[in-house]
């Protein structure tokens, strides 16, 4: 299981909070139509690299 750099399992679960902590709720939904749609659910590994989903995250958050 990949890492996130805080210590945390890269886990679509562990972003959706990330996200709801860092008040980045448009990211936070498209990280929960990802759950939906994994049968894993929020247990799903994240395997891209952690700084690749924060540009991507940051950039569905800045737009409107």
């Amino acid at each position: 299981m990949n890492k996130l750099s805080i210590g945390l399992d890269s886990t679509l679960g562990n972003w959706k909070k990330l996200c709801h902590l860092a008040m980045m709720y448009k990211a936070e939904a498209f990280i929960d139509q990802k759950i939906a749609e994994s049968p894993s659910g929020e247990a799903e590994e994240v395997v891209a690299p952690e700084s690749q989903l924060l540009y991507v995250l940051a950039h569905i958050e800045s737009k409107e």
